[in-house]
């Protein structure tokens, strides 16, 4: 498996190796305004020699959604590491420092299994109709198209990348058919692709929210597996883990305010 997050220091690509050859990973995307997906967020986390990008989502004015192998470095404090939110132009949206990252307990970066993680910002997000909050999905989703919106690379072959949000449309798999194409397919998860196969998650989309009605999140990127297929993505399902996801946002805040 390979993981792969888009590193902002060179062109480099970050590989971690694992049990299948997966890449963690918009392809052809459109351009699009922050206020059709004002709940999107992108991190930038800071390593000793290196910077690389995700994506994320607003769950509170506190709180931020993202994949566990984009917070896998930090543990439960990052040494530096803000998420800009606020405007589609990664180059001037607003900073906040992240405080704490917690992740999934049983998270497996080998099997990418339980790929979920919770941010907590130091300070509140000023919501408005750039800056808005995601509702989660409570059920798990049928066969229908939802969004995705990100930062990630443009084009994968040139490895060119963007400061513009970028969403393509997603069809959503169900598990059933997805086991067919991905043996290995965790538990949790669910697959979705563009039905041409021309536009899809690349490097630096991972963490980003996949949604319906466009503020509806129903998954997170997770990785595809590129030997099966570049534009069917594998997401963390969003209902799977609602439980998950309403407890640890209550103890990753509760034990801010104790510290």
């Amino acid at each position: 498996m390979l993981i792969i997050k888009f590193l902002l220091a060179a062109t480099l690509v970050k590989l971690v190796k694992s049990k299948y050859p997966m890449e963690a990973k918009i392809v052809n995307g459109i351009k699009v305004p922050i206020m059709k997906f004002a709940h999107s967020a992108f991190m930038v986390v800071y390593l000793p020699t290196e910077s690389y990008l995700c994506g994320a989502s607003i769950v509170t004015q506190n709180i931020l959604l993202t994949a566990a192998h984009c917070i896998e470095s930090c543990g439960m404090k990052c040494a530096r590491a803000d998420v800009f939110v606020g405007n589609a132009d990664k180059r001037f949206g607003y900073k906040f420092p992240i405080l704490h990252t917690i992740r999934h307990e049983k998270y497996s970066p080998d099997e990418v299994r339980n790929d979920i993680g919770l941010i907590l910002l130091k300070n509140e997000l000023p919501l408005s109709k750039y800056i808005m909050r995601v509702a989660l999905m409570r059920e798990p989703p049928i066969e229908q198209t939802a969004f995705l919106a990100g930062w990630g690379l443009i084009d994968e072959i040139q490895h060119i990348s963007t400061n513009y949000l970028h969403f393509t449309k997603q069809k959503i798999w169900s598990y059933k058919k997805c086991r067919r194409k991905i043996l290995s397919l965790p538990k949790g998860t669910l697959c979705g692709g563009d039905i041409r196969g021309k536009n899809y998650g690349a490097e630096g989309d991972s963490g980003s929210a996949l949604v319906i009605k466009d503020y509806i999140q129903i998954g997170i990127v997770s990785y595809k597996r590129p030997d099966v297929s570049n534009s069917l993505l594998v997401y963390t399902n969003v209902a799977y883990f609602y439980d998950w996801i309403e407890n640890n946002s209550r103890k990753i805040f509760c034990g801010s305010l104790l510290n």
